[in-house]
This record gives C-alpha cells, sequence and structure tokens, in this order.
C-alpha cells in the first residue's frame, strides 16, 4: 500500500474527530494515493451515516481533512 502525507493533511487529527462522534466506537484514518480514507466502527442501530460524518468533518475540519471515503462497520459496545 502507497503511504504519504501531504502538506495540511494528518489522518490524525481526522481520526481523533471522528472517535469523538456520538455512536462512534473506534475510527481509522490514512492517506493513500491522494486520498484521505476511513473505517469507522459505530453502534448497531445508532442510525450514524457515512455521509453525515463526511458533511461533519467538511464543515468542522475542512475539505483536506474530510475523508473521500468512508466505511462503517458495526459493533456492540461493550459494557466497562
Amino acid at each position: 500500500m502507497h503511504l504519504s502525507i501531504e502538506d495540511g493533511i494528518n489522518p490524525t487529527i481526522t481520526e481523533r474527530f471522528l472517535q469523538m462522534q456520538p455512536s462512534v466506537i473506534d475510527a481509522s484514518v490514512w492517506y493513500t494515493r491522494g486520498h484521505l480514507k476511513a473505517i469507522v466502527t459505530i453502534e448497531e442501530g445508532s442510525g450514524v451515516e457515512a455521509s453525515r460524518l463526511q458533511e461533519k468533518c467538511e464543515v468542522l475540519l475542512g475539505s483536506n481533512q474530510t475523508p473521500n471515503e468512508i466505511t462503517l462497520s458495526f459493533a456492540s459496545r461493550q459494557a466497562a
């Protein structure tokens, strides 16, 4: 896999932002071949949509920190 960082793009910023969103259990963000991509694990049945997460990133982080692609996975939040 080809990994690189463009000026002004920091996957860690987007990853931390996504991890702080309601119903998000975990997120992983990386930059490859000119695109920011993310896999986000959300609580089953939460109704969270990838497009809504992208909108939040766009508004609050800007277009350079918004993933071009978000893949959702679903899981139950485990009790601590």
